[in-house]
């Protein structure tokens, strides 16, 4: 795994394992910097582009679609938390 969270990871990753991925990557905000699809790219954007390629594609079933829409709120939560407590 590279700092920041792999495409390959967030795809295999169930919503209901993101706390997994904030357990031992707390720092979202990092950047992948994998070779792969989203280098560059924090795991909140990673998953907002996904989703916004599934819906475009019409690939997603509704399971991915309402993996990638909770994946997106826990990550966006987390994030906010530690927005919140920084500036504390």
């Amino acid at each position: 795994m590279t700092n920041g969270i792999s495409d390959q990871v967030l795809r295999n990753t169930h919503f209901e394992r993101v706390d997994l991925l904030l357990k031992y990557n707390p720092d979202l905000n990092l950047k992948n910097k994998g070779t792969e699809q989203g280098e560059g790219q924090t795991a909140l954007e990673l998953a907002q582009y996904n989703l916004k390629q599934y819906h475009e594609s019409g690939r997603g079933n509704k399971q991915i679609i309402e993996s990638y829409s909770k994946i997106i709120d826990v990550l966006e939560k987390h994030l906010n938390l530690n927005t919140i407590s920084n500036k504390n």
